[in-house]
């Protein structure tokens, strides 16, 4: 290892991984709860609203449920 510049990482290149990893963690989404079993949280309906509705393809287990 004595002499082997490439077997360590430079502070400029650990600096700058560092920047692009901070702003993704930073925007970390929250965990939204949901019953077991259900299509998901509420939150899920606001992100395909604009499309239309989920739809069940097996609303026989719905019902059971």
């Amino acid at each position: 290892m004595r002499d082997n510049g490439e077997l360590f990482g430079r502070d400029d290149i650990a600096d700058a991984h560092r920047r692009i990893v901070e702003t993704v963690l930073g925007a970390a989404t929250p965990v939204y709860p949901y019953e077991s079993g259900s299509w998901g949280p509420d939150e899920a309906q606001a992100l395909i609203d604009p499309d239309g509705p989920w739809h069940n393809p097996n609303p026989a287990a719905e019902a059971a449920a």
